[in-house]
């Protein structure tokens, strides 16, 4: 818990106040370039080995295991620290660790001991991100903040595909040595990436407390926050069952979206392309939503974006050999599943004490996380009777699902009382 002068001491100006901002997203975007070609490479690299889509699919799951377990704990530590860059660079230690030994392997033990600490590290490295976003962001700006934050990943999210495809190349039904040895030069890559990014934590940028904490922690010591007080906060669940939709379709995406393509005679370099354009549409939004938030209710927003993603995501991938008509849709899909990440983080963030932002934070992680271990199981069933593609189908009805249990409660409660007024 943090006493004495960290906590007395805040920005003058707004350029110094954003500066830890802007160094935190430097190293998300690394972050994100990592795992995004790490991901589809590991699909890659799986065909190469022989496996199959449930096999995937069980790689997949791996990814959220460990977190499962630790992403509340670590929520409440964090609720407490008064260092949080350590905890972020740790997060990108720990999935340096993952990548070398994914590069490494071929058994498949040891493939998804490499995923489960891949996962790990996201995790640490994503609810220490988060928790700073809330604890030294004002209260007027959490969209802002948030928005950046998640425009980073998506920035990631555009170019790790596009490096991880251009490792790969353009050619379609490469013999499994080749297409097996690309896909380690690509993680090896990926895995110097990693290690770029950890000292860049510790650039000289003031991470600093706002005043307010030192209230926010006497209450803490008054109200612990647990997973059952958190989400029992009104439409906390709601918020929590939208976030794990929006994380369920990006991880199906990375993972079969390569396999429809494959299904379909489409090269690996095109579905780096079409991930890409999904993550430009997304950082797109990310930049727009601090204008759009004034414009419209969140609760609105989050609707939209869960509905009209749902519906142009899974005609891109029924579609995905009509590059041009799969490109639009994939860009209107990102364009809306890019708002409900940052939006979610937000009406979390406002909904529950000061004191419990980053246990609340980890909670819904943890559901992120639950989602990562089923959604791709049953991705991977889904997958086998029905082709790839009915995996895709399947975290787009989860999306859809979400956006009509949203639409119900705006209705029954007035049309989203908790955000009545939009942020200024």
């Amino acid at each position: 818990m943090n006493t004495g002068t960290p906590q007395k001491t805040e920005p003058t100006g707004p350029r110094t106040s954003w500066n830890w901002l802007w160094l935190l997203c430097l190293v998300a975007l690394f972050n994100q370039v990592v795992m995004n070609m790490a991901r589809p490479v590991t699909s890659y690299k799986l065909i190469a080995l022989g496996f199959d889509e449930a096999t995937i699919g069980l790689i997949a799951a791996a990814y959220a295991t460990v977190p499962l377990f630790v992403a509340l704990p670590l929520g409440r530590w964090i609720d407490r620290a008064g260092n949080i860059r350590v905890l972020v660079s740790a997060g990108m230690v720990i999935m340096a660790g993952g990548m070398a030994l994914l590069g490494a392997s071929e058994q498949l033990v040891f493939l998804a001991l490499a995923f489960t600490t891949l996962g790990l590290g996201q995790l640490v490295f994503t609810i220490a991100g988060q928790a700073a976003v809330a604890r030294y962001t004002p209260a007027s700006k959490l969209d802002a903040g948030f928005g950046w934050f998640t425009a980073a990943f998506s920035g990631g999210q555009l170019l790790g595909p596009l490096v991880a495809g251009a490792v790969l190349g353009a050619e379609q039904n490469l013999p499994r040595d080749v297409l097996l040895q690309r896909a380690d030069q690509a993680l090896w890559l990926a895995l110097i990436l990693s290690v770029i990014a950890v000292p860049l934590v510790f650039l000289p940028v003031r991470w600093v407390l706002p005043r307010s904490s030192t209230s926010a922690g006497k209450a803490a010591s008054e109200a612990k926050a647990t997973l059952l007080g958190v989400v029992r906060l009104p439409a906390v669940g709601s918020h929590l069952f939208a976030a794990l939709t929006l994380l369920a379709i990006l991880d199906i995406l990375t993972a079969f979206l390569p396999l429809v393509g494959e299904h379909f005679g489409v090269s690996p370099q095109w579905i780096g392309v079409l991930l890409a354009l999904r993550g430009a549409a997304s950082i797109t939004s990310r930049f727009l939503l601090p204008t759009l938030s004034r414009h419209f209710r969140r609760e609105h927003l989050i609707v939209a974006s869960l509905l009209i993603s749902s519906v142009a995501i899974s005609a891109s991938a029924m579609l995905v050999q009509h590059k041009v008509l799969a490109a639009a849709l994939m860009i209107i899909g990102g364009f809306f599943l890019g708002l409900g990440q940052p939006i979610t983080m937000t009406l979390i963030t406002q909904t529950v004490p000061s004191n419990w932002r980053s246990t609340a934070l980890a909670v819904r992680l943890l559901g992120n996380r639950a989602g990562q271990v089923v959604v791709p199981l049953l991705a991977g069933l889904v997958a086998g009777p029905a082709g790839p593609a009915g995996a895709v189908l399947l975290a787009c009805g989860l999306l859809a699902a979400s956006g009509i249990e949203k639409t119900v409660r705006l209705s029954a409660t007035g049309k989203g009382k908790q955000s009545a007024e939009p942020p200024q």
